[in-house]
């Protein structure tokens, strides 16, 4: 396997997929100006809907924007 020239980190996939409800991951986010979402995303899974079980976070597209009322529902297979 061939060697990076930059220093890599790498984690571990329980640390690096997603984003844990009160996970250490949160507070950088929050600091590149992602906000997280104070409420349920409902995701579809082979078994039905289910809540999502990690922290959900958007990021602004421009100055002034919010995050629109109403329920959040993924209408896939994300996890």
């Amino acid at each position: 396997m061939p060697r990076s020239p930059w220093p890599c980190t790498w984690l571990p996939k329980k640390d690096h997929f997603g984003i844990r409800q009160n996970g250490r991951l949160v507070p950088l986010y929050q600091r590149l100006g992602w906000r997280t979402l104070e409420q349920d995303v409902h995701v579809e899974q082979p078994e039905g809907v289910v809540i999502m079980p990690l922290r959900t976070m958007w990021t602004p597209l421009r100055d002034g924007a919010n995050w629109p009322a109403g329920e959040v529902r993924l209408l896939s297979l994300p996890m």
